[in-house]
């Protein structure tokens, strides 16, 4: 698992409260840069979406461990939103999201 992502703002990235954790959004970022950046349909094809949403998804766990200490303490997930950048004609997705939650 990486590092915990840095925020490219002012922002705070996570928020505990009772027990829920409230995490901002984030991107596919090793460290503190951008690993995959780019529009579906133009200039990613649905496997480089695949490996943004799967970095995402890590970054999303390795904020989680840091907040609570280890994911032991998460039970379940409420809510998984997943963005994808595309272009207006791109319909794959399900195939491009899937990859942040399996």
């Amino acid at each position: 698992m990486p590092d915990a992502p840095t925020p490219f703002g002012a922002y705070v990235p996570a928020v505990q409260t009772g027990n829920l954790l409230f995490l901002s959004g984030m991107l596919a970022t090793l460290g503190h840069t951008t690993a995959i950046a780019g529009v579906l349909g133009k200039d990613l094809d649905v496997k480089a979406g695949r490996e943004a949403a799967y970095t995402t998804a890590l970054n999303v766990l390795a904020l989680t461990k840091k907040q609570l200490g280890s994911l032991n303490r998460v039970s379940h997930v409420v809510r998984l939103g997943v963005y994808v950048a595309a272009t207006p004609e791109y319909t794959e997705y399900v195939k491009v999201a899937d990859a942040a939650s399996e």
